[in-house]
């Protein structure tokens, strides 16, 4: 019980607490890069993480800005 319950949530220097906030940092930086947009000229899109249900809602269009293609 020492790693879990309530009081290891209430304290920030616990184990589970910061393991908590460490995930929803990274969480947070893997979605605030994922909405940066183009923004005008010389923005290279940098590598981005698409998830399966991000592309299931994706049009065609939107696919082949985002996927590599030969020219």
């Amino acid at each position: 019980m020492a790693n879990g319950g309530r009081k290891a949530l209430q304290d920030p220097k616990s184990l589970v607490a910061v393991a908590i906030k460490t995930s929803r940092e990274q969480r947070n930086a893997e979605n605030a890069a994922g909405q940066t947009g183009n923004a005008g000229s010389g923005y290279v899109d940098a590598e981005r993480k698409v998830t399966i249900d991000q592309l299931k809602n994706m049009s065609v269009e939107e696919m082949r800005k985002i996927l590599p293609h030969a020219d």
